[in-house]
């Protein structure tokens, strides 16, 4: 009987030790997970690469010194919480430095930063030996809005992507003067679409 209790005792003693080590990495994990472990390490850097490659073409798109921020955190009640947030900068007619909502802006403008972050995330996979961008398509949303100033902006900062192959979707004619390539899609009498390369005469 004793030796039967001493067993018993002896599997108590070692589940309680095992709760014990399996609360300890639970509170490791919780830890890790939470939004000052590695989870967030690891998106911090990813929005680091990311925000400073939208910079880099945010200067290229814009006039108005703008700049975006992608903090991955926010304090609410002196808690972190998890939340990404997109703060756009730019000047004022004095120079000064306004912050603002992206919503808040032009069409054009949230075009050029929307545009901006999207070659920021290309540029950082591309650096950061992941899947390189080798297409990009846009449609004539990137280009609605925008003034003539702006569309070349556009195509400036698209010909220092790097990227292979760039199709341009758009109705605007006097965009084929600035691209080394237009093909011009239309509909012939049997309904169907035709595809032909216009050639600068």
């Amino acid at each position: 009987e004793r030796t039967t209790l001493r067993r018993e005792a002896a599997v108590a003693v070692a589940a309680a030790e095992a709760a014990t080590v399996s609360v300890e990495a639970a509170r490791a994990w919780d830890q890790a997970l939470s939004p000052k472990g590695a989870r967030a390490q690891l998106a911090t850097a990813a929005l680091l690469a990311i925000e400073a490659n939208a910079n880099q073409w945010l200067s290229v798109l814009s006039d108005k010194g703008m700049s975006i921020d992608f903090p991955a955190t926010k304090e609410v009640k002196g808690r972190l919480k998890e939340e990404i947030q997109t703060i756009v900068r730019s000047r004022d007619e004095s120079g000064k430095e306004v912050v603002r909502d992206l919503l808040t802006y032009s069409g054009g403008e949230r075009r050029r930063v929307n545009l901006a972050v999207d070659l920021g995330v290309a540029s950082a996979f591309n650096r950061g030996n992941g899947l390189a961008v080798s297409l990009l398509v846009l449609d004539e949303e990137v280009f609605s809005g925008l003034d003539e100033a702006g569309k070349a902006a556009v195509i400036t900062a698209l010909n220092g992507t790097g990227i292979d192959d760039i199709v341009i979707i758009d109705h605007d004619p006097r965009l084929s003067s600035v691209l080394p390539r237009t093909l011009e899609v239309t509909r012939n009498a049997a309904g169907y679409s035709e595809i032909k390369e216009v050639r600068d005469t």
